[in-house]
């Protein structure tokens, strides 16, 4: 069964190491908590094979690299974070525990973090949302249940593009055409990809994404918008942006309007109060009667 981490859990960490590491950087800090909630849900082995391992069949979580590669450094940190407050935050979300067993299975767990990924844009930014659960049918395996203010459910897809993999025609448009048929024809649907910061650092090959983007929706009704997704990281300052932008289908047989009420969300600023921000609770935490 896995564990669960609560906000007590949290606290008793931060005041676990600020007893015996008074010292050390906000940075270290907020990493040590990071893989402390991983340790904790995920268990030890998994995350020593996973997220330390120099030979991880990942490339997103870059281990083993020389002490001066500052910004490869900082974005290992910067990504065990990410997925330390995806695994505490997403705990409420209905299907979450499908989503753990999934991301234990697996060696190569790039596409189940981008999924987790995808959940959190949409939970940070007070949307409602389910994993949803897998039935083994096309049109039914999809993996976000995303509910707009009617009611109504718009189905979600994320994939990604993995760290590291040159831009293809082949590569962009065969992942696009694998999720267009794991989305029901019956409704628009999104599909969220996140993509290599090097697809959108070139504008030759901006111009080939979106040229490929253009034969795709020529051949697909069902899907309302893709959400194109990637980290933007400042060389000198080792500071990270997350970029969107959307890419709406006019050419979808159904109604867009649920799907442009929610894209306009996902472009907005986060606003949710009830996302457990790492560095803030750290610094906060003296502050805290708990």
């Amino acid at each position: 069964m896995d564990n669960k981490c609560s906000l007590q859990d949290l606290i008793g960490h931060i005041k676990d190491f600020n007893k015996h590491a008074p010292k050390v950087s906000i940075e270290v800090k907020i990493g040590t908590l990071s893989g402390d909630v991983i340790n904790q849900i995920m268990g030890n082995p998994w995350f020593q094979s996973r997220i330390v391992n120099d030979k991880a069949k990942s490339n997103y979580f870059p281990c083993g690299v020389k002490d001066d590669d500052a910004l490869t450094i900082k974005k290992w940190f910067d990504r065990v974070t990410t997925l330390g407050e995806c695994l505490y935050n997403l705990q409420q979300i209905e299907g979450y525990a499908n989503q753990l067993a999934r991301l234990k299975s697996i060696e190569d767990i790039e596409s189940i973090v981008a999924e987790l990924e995808g959940a959190k844009l949409f939970f940070r930014r007070g949307i409602n949302i389910e994993f949803n659960h897998p039935v083994g049918v096309k049109g039914s395996d999809y993996d976000l249940k995303v509910k707009v203010d009617s009611g109504e459910y718009i189905p979600c897809e994320v994939t990604c593009a993995q760290e590291g993999t040159p831009f293809s025609d082949s590569i962009l448009l065969n992942k696009l055409r694998a999720k267009n048929d794991q989305l029901p024809k019956e409704t628009a649907g999104l599909l969220i990809i996140k993509i290599p910061e090097s697809w959108v650092s070139d504008s030759n090959c901006v111009n080939k994404v979106q040229a490929s983007l253009s034969r795709f929706f020529s051949n697909s009704k069902r899907i309302g918008c893709v959400m194109f997704i990637w980290e933007q990281w400042e060389q000198d300052n080792k500071i990270k942006t997350i970029r969107l932008r959307p890419e709406i289908n006019f050419g979808c047989r159904h109604s867009l309007d649920n799907i442009e009420i929610i894209t306009q969300k996902l472009i907005e600023d986060e606003t949710s109060e009830n996302w457990v921000n790492f560095p803030e609770l750290i610094r906060n935490t003296n502050t805290l009667k708990l």
